[in-house]
């Protein structure tokens, strides 16, 4: 009885390792991607050329007027609506079995993002260095950049690349999008990513929202929906491993009883099944294999955006106030999410601390250390 205290304690220190380490796999992208956006947004300072339902006024369009906040939330809404239908048109679509069409859909839409968005971002960048080039140059570069991002996001293995080039891929794919979606008016955007927030609680937890009817078509059907998915692959021998060990130490000192089907959420869920029998020996290392962990891009896409915003419009002690409560509210998810039974949305808890610890960032903690400064006192 002893022994087998010991192998339980011993397995659940193994699960708490792996989940910290899948912690650090999920928040290290995303910390990447949104110091990249709001740097490059600081940097560049993109202009305001998208078409909009309502346009905001050029002059001080940092001051929040009960227009503008109108004007906000029409645009907020429109732009929720088109995610919703493009949701659906996705849910139809994978319900109908049309997953060709799916995948050349994502794969021309990220051709598209690569090449024709990343050109726009990396043409400013070159005028923003002083850097000359020549059109033909810049448009082979261009070409070949979002041809081998294409093969990298969606077919990496025929083409031998590497697990490195695809995660490296979806990082500059959200960071090319969050920096022409920080040319939206600041009031637009504090709207678009709180309504973005509630439609990713509707549409997950809803029991009759779009995402949540995905996810269960996905659970029957079994067949993977190509999408921009960054997948946190974590190096899982030594746990197995460990945990053969320990499920092998527990059978030898025990004459009766063993451990099977044992499922676990750390952070996700995973199934973990250990059969000593030798018709299941074969399926032993499938079984033992854990599932990576998923985070869509588009989440990846709309911290990075509330970050940006704050490093442009507000500055740095804004920005990184956001940062760390965006990190905390994902943390914060993931860790749900070890007791949820069902998925759970990311955006919510993030986009509501980091508007939050934005607005509290500005209002208080600038003019606190603007006081510090002016009155001669050292933090």
């Amino acid at each position: 009885e002893n022994d087998e205290k010991v192998g339980n304690g011993e397995k659940k220190y193994d699960e708490l390792r792996y989940g910290i380490e899948a912690l650090g796999a999920v928040l290290r992208p995303v910390f990447v991607t949104m110091s990249l956006s709001a740097s490059l947004v600081a940097w560049t300072r993109p202009k305001s050329h998208v078409a909009l339902v309502y346009q905001e006024d050029d002059d001080d369009i940092t001051v929040v007027t009960k227009d503008r906040v109108e004007k906000g939330a029409a645009n907020a809404l429109a732009i929720v609506g088109v995610i919703l239908l493009t949701t659906c048109c996705v849910v139809g679509l994978y319900w109908c079995g049309c997953t060709s069409c799916l995948r050349g859909y994502m794969m021309f839409s990220s051709a598209t993002l690569l090449g024709i968005l990343g050109g726009g971002l990396f043409a400013t960048v070159l005028v923003k260095a002083e850097i000359h080039l020549d059109v033909f140059t810049l448009f082979i570069i261009i070409i070949n950049w979002a041809a081998v991002g294409v093969a990298a996001i969606y077919s990496p293995f025929k083409f031998g690349l590497p697990r490195s080039a695809t995660r490296a891929y979806l990082i500059s794919a959200a960071v090319v999008l969050a920096w022409h979606l920080s040319t939206y008016p600041p009031v637009t955007t504090w709207c678009a990513l709180i309504g973005l927030a509630l439609y990713d609680l509707f549409a997950v937890l809803a029991p009759c929202g779009p995402l949540n009817a995905l996810v269960q078509l996905m659970a029957t059907r079994r067949e993977p929906l190509p999408g921009l998915l960054y997948e946190a692959q974590i190096d899982t021998d030594e746990y197995i491993d460990e945990t053969d060990r320990i499920s092998s130490q527990a059978d030898s000192r025990q004459t009766h009883g063993n451990i099977d089907n044992i499922e676990d959420n750390i952070p996700i869920q995973y199934h973990h099944r250990n059969s000593k029998s030798n018709d299941d020996s074969d399926d032993l290392d499938t079984n033992n294999k854990r599932d990576p962990v998923k985070l869509g891009l588009g989440d990846f896409v709309f911290f990075s955006v509330l970050v940006a915003n704050d490093a442009k419009q507000q500055g740095f002690v804004p920005a990184a106030a956001a940062t760390l409560a965006c990190l905390i509210g994902l943390a914060t998810t993931l860790i749900l999410l070890t007791f949820s039974k069902r998925a759970l949305p990311a955006l919510p808890i993030s986009i509501a601390l980091g508007v939050t610890a934005s607005f509290f960032a500005d209002a208080c903690l600038l003019p606190m250390l603007s006081l510090f400064v002016h009155s001669g006192l050292r933090v």
